[in-house]
């Protein structure tokens, strides 16, 4: 008999109401929060290799995810379709 691998499941994505960042002092602190992460890695060199390509994205992405979360604070988007329609 043959068994087969169980996969694991992916985290469901976060939805974030982006449009917030019409608001001017809402995109001001994104862009205040983005700046302040970045600063805490000033020397991110890159090997000869390129090894450091991949830590370098996760960085970048993980300040990138963390700023949005601060600054919008994991508020959803509102249902399109009510109960009442």
């Amino acid at each position: 008999m043959l068994k087969l691998k169980r996969l694991a499941r992916k985290a469901a994505q976060k939805i974030l109401c982006v449009e917030k960042f019409k608001d001017t002092s809402v995109r001001g602190q994104f862009e205040l929060e983005l700046n302040n992460s970045f600063q805490m890695f000033p020397n991110m060199e890159e090997n000869e290799n390129g090894t450091n390509q991949t830590t370098s994205w996760s960085v970048h992405k993980n300040a990138f995810v963390k700023a949005v979360e601060v600054t919008i604070r994991g508020t959803k988007k509102e249902r399109w379709i009510s109960d009442d329609t």
